[in-house]
Order: structure tokens, then C-alpha cells, then sequence
């Protein structure tokens, strides 16, 4: 139910965020001093409600076997924390200039880019459209369906460089078909995904995280057709 609420929830708050991002912007004097600000009260937003999410959310199910998984892994927390604040990857994202650009409309991207700046570096988010937001702009990607068929977006890459706009379009109706039928079944995108990527690559990553859907094995059948159509694009598309 809490998957169902968050999923519902969800594209209200990218309206919300999308009707009154520029306007912030604008108030503020409608420069790259404005975006960044606007960018920050945001993310003290985001941050705010987040911690409040992990504080208020505890599952009430108890499972004897995650009980004693639990007691095991007491700790781990801090480790993972001071792996993070040593990963010297982590600061230098941290410290690079950037933005990641999620939203429906890839206009935005190309707004991003002129109040930013040329250095300004912005990265499509939504991978159903990412040859449009490289065209607007943006410098790269990023996208949780890219571990699934990175031969097509590399070969995306490849026509968009060579200037073969309509192989580009092409290989992103492929993209966009395969990320439906991810989305076709009950489980949720990401569980499909890390199931055909266990199934088909031998990559053991485990579920997903609560309280997005767990994998059902009704939903098979989405995965065994999303290797198909990726098997077939990347013989189409991939060695070109």
C-alpha cells in the first residue's frame, strides 16, 4: 500500500516542482545565482522530508529469519558510512558542478544550460528520452535502466556523434519499447530488472528495497520478453 501511495504521490510533486521551479528562479533575479539558490531550498526539502520518511517508516511484519539477519548486520551502518565519506569518487561528484535533469520536459535541459553556463554540466535523467535531452544539451546521462542494455545506449551515443539522427531515434524506440515492458508487470521496474539481470547476465543483486514491489514470478514472462527485444536491438544496433 505504501508502494501504491508513493507511486500515486509521485507525479504531483514533479508538477509541483516543475510549476514553480522558474518562477522561484525569476523571483530571485533570473540568473545563475537564483537557479542555484531555488536548487537549494529544494534539496533542504527533499532532505527534510526524506529523514522524516526513515524515521516515522517501520515495518510492523516480523520475520523470524530477518530478525536474525538483523542482529548479524548491527553496525554495518557505520561501516558503510565511513566506506562512503573514504570513497574518493563520492567527493569528487560531490565536488563537481552539475545537475541531473529528471524531468518530463527535455526543454528544461537546454534552460538549465543557458543559466548555468556552458561549464554548467547537466545529465538527462528519464532514459525513455535520452537522445532528445542530448540533443537539447544535456553532456551525458543517468539512468536505472542503462545496467540492463548499455550496448544500446553506447550505440545512441555512437549515431548521435556520427550525426545519424534518424539511427539515434531509432535505437531510442528500442530503449523506450524494452523500459515498457519492464514496467508491464506487478513487480516494480527495478525488481524486473535485477531479475533479468540475474537470469540472463549472472549477476546475483539481490530485491529491492522496501517498500518499492518485490519480484513476482508472474512476471517472468516480462522478463524473458524484455531479453528478447534486447538481444534483437543489440544485433541491430549494437556493432554499428
Amino acid at each position: 500500500m505504501v508502494s501504491v501511495f508513493r507511486m500515486a504521490m509521485s507525479p504531483f510533486g514533479r508538477i509541483l516542482i516543475g510549476v514553480c521551479t522558474m518562477p522561484m528562479v525569476k523571483t530571485l533575479g533570473d540568473d545563475q545565482r537564483a537557479f542555484v539558490i531555488t536548487a537549494a531550498v529544494w534539496s533542504a526539502i527533499a532532505l527534510v522530508l526524506l529523514l522524516w520518511c526513515f524515521i516515522k517508516c517501520e515495518e510492523k511484519v516480523v520475520i523470524p529469519a530477518r530478525e536474525v539477519k538483523k542482529e548479524k548486520e548491527k553496525g554495518a551502518g557505520m561501516a558503510t558510512l565511513k566506506a562512503l565519506v573514504t570513497n574518493q569518487y563520492f567527493w569528487a561528484l560531490t565536488a563537481l558542478w552539475m545537475l541531473k535533469n529528471s524531468s518530463d520536459s527535455v526543454q528544461d535541459i537546454r534552460r538549465f544550460k543557458d543559466i548555468g553556463g556552458e561549464d554548467f554540466v547537466v545529465f538527462n535523467g528519464p532514459d525513455e528520452q535520452y537522445v532528445a535531452g542530448r540533443l537539447m544539451g544535456a553532456d551525458s546521462g543517468i539512468g536505472g535502466t542503462y545496467a540492463a542494455m548499455p550496448e544500446l545506449l553506447l550505440a545512441a551515443d555512437r549515431f548521435l556523434e556520427a550525426g545519424d539522427f534518424e539511427g539515434a531515434q531509432a535505437v531510442q524506440a528500442e530503449i523506450w519499447r524494452i523500459i515498457t515492458v519492464f514496467c508491464s508487470g506487478k513487480s516494480n521496474m527495478y525488481a524486473v530488472i535485477k531479475e533479468y539481470l540475474r537470469q540472463y547476465k549472472g549477476l546475483a543483486l539481490g530485491g529491492v528495497r522496501a517498500p518499492l514491489t518485490a519480484f513476482v514470478p508472474e512476471d517472468a514472462v516480462y522478463v524473458e520478453k524484455a531479453a528478447a527485444m534486447i538481444e534483437q536491438a543489440e544485433q541491430r544496433f549494437a556493432a554499428k
